[in-house]
């Protein structure tokens, strides 16, 4: 607990000596922290609904204009694999998907960007490495309706027409990457896909 504190504290030190370059004052304005969503993600599921809180939302008055921004926490920063993780993009996007609805702004009035604190940086890095780093995942008509059709099956396929859990048994989807992660691509006895 005692290095993730000491991590904190780096990260905070590192936005404050350079918060004017990461959150410039000049014609934004802060609309809101932890700013919540509650939206019914899909038409014909109306017992379901989509909660979230937006880490920091601000407002551009010259280009009339918002921003969401998520805050991540990584120990080194994301590389292009993670970049490249579109699960990890639809959070983002769906994000801008309902915030538009809730607020009935366009969508095209809102920009979305990724603001990733990293806990550990190289200290003999022969160059200077920030504690931050930005990602601005493309959020554009074919990205939204990717992720709106990403989440209304995920909807379809757990929730019955009433809403309820589906009691269903979901096939494994073994890969090099999902089992990676699987508690149980160890237990032979429970999984024997597994393909580590």
């Amino acid at each position: 607990m005692r290095e993730f504190y000491e991590d904190g504290v780096a990260i905070l030190e590192a936005i404050k000596k350079k918060r004017g370059a990461y959150f410039s004052k000049r014609g934004w304005y802060l609309v809101g922290c932890e700013v919540p969503l509650l939206i019914h993600p899909h038409p014909d599921y109306k017992t379901v609904l989509y909660k979230g809180f937006l880490d920091v939302v601000l407002y551009n008055e010259n280009t009339k204009k918002f921003k969401i921004i998520d805050i991540k926490t990584s120990t080194k920063g994301w590389n292009d694999m993670t970049k490249k993780d579109e699960t990890k993009q639809m959070q983002l996007i769906l994000y801008k998907k309902f915030f538009a609805q809730q607020f009935s702004v366009s969508e095209d009035d809102i920009d979305i960007e990724f603001f990733i604190v990293k806990r550990k940086i190289w200290e003999e890095s022969p160059y200077p490495v920030s504690r931050i780093q930005e990602f601005s995942p493309a959020s554009g008509k074919v990205k939204i309706n990717k992720a709106t059709k990403s989440i209304s099956e995920f909807i379809e396929t757990v929730f019955d027409d009433r809403g309820k859990l589906k009691d269903k048994k979901y096939d494994p989807n073994p890969s090099k990457f999902n089992c990676m992660f699987c508690p149980f691509a160890n237990k032979k006895e429970l999984c024997d896909k597994a393909l580590l």
